[in-house]
């Protein structure tokens, strides 16, 4: 497989810098990488802030990540121009989070002409610990 053209990796630049200008993923501490169309790879940073009465991190906050991941992942298939919001999110939490980062990495299953479908999944030191899957509505330029 080829590696992304000049105009993906332009665009997945443009989608990465939209979202890491965005106050409200400064506040959770999520890290924005992705190279290739459709797809997408965040890390959110474990702080005391994101914990729970119980010592891991919030679902609210995993649930943030998720979402985050799928909506980059996307913005990175689209247009510019296109417009897209969630429009429908589950989450499965697997197995509590410690005390390291955690990894989401999101992918386009399928994108049609205003509806998207996507999956994610959430690792921390090396275990599944949530998945996710959205439905997203596209509005063309």
């Amino acid at each position: 497989m080829s590696g992304p053209t000049d105009d993906e990796r332009a665009r997945c630049a443009t989608v990465r810098a939209a979202f890491q200008a965005a106050p409200f993923y400064d506040l959770l501490g999520i890290r924005v990488e992705t190279e290739r169309p459709g797809t997408s790879r965040l890390t959110l940073s474990n702080r005391a802030e994101l914990r729970q009465s119980q010592g891991g991190v919030h679902g609210g906050a995993l649930m943030s990540l998720a979402d985050s991941a799928m909506g980059v992942a996307l913005g990175t298939a689209l247009r510019e121009g296109d417009a897209w919001s969630t429009v429908e999110m589950t989450t499965q939490f697997l197995e509590p989070v410690g005390g390291s980062d955690v990894v989401a990495e999101a992918a386009v299953a399928r994108l049609g002409r205003t509806l998207a479908f996507l999956d994610c999944s959430l690792e921390s030191e090396g275990r599944l610990v949530a998945r996710a899957r959205a439905i997203f509505r596209v509005r063309r330029a």
